[in-house]
């Protein structure tokens, strides 16, 4: 569905108006207009995004056609605008969005970022300024003014510059290397709507109030930091009003930022919208925004909740459901399991749950026909397993990580390592030594003794998980004669590299075992990591008593 809907919805007191478009499945991107505009600026964005997302742009209070009760009694701050957005977010439980922020819709998404950090899962700056260097000095003298006197005559100025259909027209045109392209209609509906009875005092007090977002960027670049957000700014590179240099100062706190200047003035859409969003469309994508990652999280996070009645095998067929003729890219499949395990604790057994759907999946693929293919051999099954092999290994190969490395979370290192051990465990790869291999020789034969001890208390447990969970499979392919070869010829299409191998030796395993008893003797490591590591060397020990 790509027609734009539109729709009124009553939040936080006050009946808001938006666009909307695309599948409710489908990802969302936020859509916050500036001044003196609506939603109505994104009348040609919405459609030409709605194919792969669910698109929503609301109408400020104050602006477009939302409309607030008298009795409401709504006073026009930022605080408030972003207070009834949250709200406005949460009646269409949203929670989970990118957003594209254009004037003051900057102020309004960065402020929600603060009170809701994890909400924000990327940012679109079209003109979205949150740097000083980005305000332009003509455009901004007058209102600063105004912010530090307070007084009506600063007040009634700048009702006389700003608030006026030239200056609307201008803020359109000013800028636009064609201004005769911009249709008219879009500053003069701006302009109709600003002359509504009571609607100069609302945008004179915003004016004002807007003197409340410069204290709070150094606040606003902090999130943009520590949340690791990309950030994509299209920017008008002619606008007068936030000027590019508040484009450039985005990368003193955006490490994963894309720049692209328009050759347009403040109202780029009026006139580039194709290319912005082809800019947005590779942006998201390159990042993940996926609708059908999207589609396979929402089916994992429902089948993964306490109280999910949702079976695995069921949760197995949503998930298939998800892709194009039922025909699962199972590399996809595979990279968003570990993004999600990533964040499940390692003990808990929504690890074991995850990897059965997996499992589930990935054994069912080995039968799928590609799509239009009739009569299905057995080399269709033959190629999917070793597809479902390679995907798998490839994936995890790109997966690895270190628990350094700028991660904010050490945590997430050792959920992943006690997820792919459980993959392992769970016969959904040919079992190989390479992976615990890689995972013993970086935690015990590389020095961590400068890292801070929460890494190396995350190198030791995440270690730890491939004993505690699948050690009895790593002990195996010591005792397997066939892992202790350097080759394996394999039937399966370039299999070769998965099962190319060294063995596991007991003096490999005598060492393991010593570094865990080690550890779990450190005073330096919490009780949380000495008790992961003790289990670790008490079943490797038991292990080798069995087995031998």
């Amino acid at each position: 569905m790509t027609d734009t809907q539109i729709s009124t919805i009553t939040a936080d007191g006050v009946d808001i108006f938006y666009r909307s478009a695309g599948s409710t499945s489908d990802p969302v991107i936020l859509l916050l207009h500036g001044f003196p505009s609506s939603s109505h600026m994104f009348r040609n964005l919405i459609p030409l995004l709605s194919k792969q997302y669910r698109v929503i742009a609301p109408d400020f209070p104050g602006f477009g056609f939302t409309t607030v009760p008298a009795d409401r009694k709504y006073e026009y701050t930022f605080e408030n605008l972003t207070r009834t957005t949250e709200a406005f977010l949460d009646a269409l439980k949203i929670k989970n969005f990118a957003v594209y922020i254009f004037d003051y819709g900057a102020p309004v998404a960065f402020r929600l970022a603060l009170d809701r950090p994890k909400a924000i899962t990327a940012i679109v700056t079209q003109n979205g300024n949150a740097y000083e260097e980005g305000l332009g000095k003509d455009f901004w003298a007058p209102v600063q003014t105004y912010w530090k006197s307070g007084s009506k005559e600063d007040r009634d100025k700048i009702e006389s510059a700003v608030l006026n259909f030239d200056a609307t027209k201008w803020q359109y045109t000013f800028g636009s290397p064609h201004p005769d392209s911009i249709y008219p209609e879009s500053y003069h509906l701006d302009s109709a709507l600003l002359e509504r009875p009571g609607n100069h005092g609302i945008q004179l007090d915003l004016l004002y109030d807007y003197g409340t977002n410069v204290p709070l960027y150094p606040r606003f670049q902090q999130y943009l930091e520590t949340s690791g957000v990309p950030v994509l700014a299209t920017w008008g590179k002619n606008d007068p009003i936030f000027i590019a240099p508040g484009a450039e100062a985005y990368k003193k706190h955006v490490k994963d930022i894309k720049i692209h200047y328009l050759d347009a003035g403040h109202f780029a859409l009026e006139t580039n919208e194709v290319e912005v969003s082809k800019l947005i469309a590779d942006f998201l994508k390159e990042h993940g925004y996926d609708s059908i990652d999207y589609k396979i999280f929402l089916v994992l996070s429902h089948f993964l909740q306490p109280d999910s009645t949702l079976s695995s095998i069921d949760a197995a067929e949503h998930v298939i459901g998800v892709f194009p003729y039922k025909y699962p890219d199972l590399r996809q499949l595979i990279s968003v399991c570990f993004e999600i395990a990533e964040q499940i604790p390692y003990h808990h057994p929504s690890q074991i749950k995850l990897v059965r759907l997996l499992w589930i999946v990935g054994r069912s693929a080995i039968h799928f026909e590609k799509p239009y293919q009739k009569n299905p051999s057995a080399s269709v099954s033959h190629h999917r397993t070793s597809e479902f092999y390679e995907r798998l290994t490839e994936a995890t190969i790109d997966y690895e990580f270190d628990p350094g490395a700028g991660d904010v979370d050490p945590a997430r290192y050792v959920n992943s390592q006690a997820f792919l051990s459980l993959v392992m465990e769970a016969g959904c790869w040919i079992p190989t030594t390479r992976p615990v291999l890689h995972v013993m020789s970086r935690t015990f034969e590389k020095s961590h003794e400068e890292e801070p001890t929460e890494i190396r208390e995350a190198w030791i447990m995440g270690a730890a998980q491939w004993i505690l969970w699948s050690g009895q499979s790593v002990f195996k392919l010591h005792l397997d004669p066939i892992s202790r070869m350097r080759h394996k010829t394999t039937p399966l299409r370039n299999l070769e590299v998965i099962i190319t191998t060294r063995p596991i030796e007991l003096d490999m395993w005598h060492k393991w075992a010593g570094e865990f008893r080690k550890a779990a003797n450190c005073d330096d490591f919490g009780e949380e990591c000495r008790g992961v590591a003790m289990r670790a060397a008490d079943l490797m020990e038991a292990l080798e008593k069995a087995m031998l």
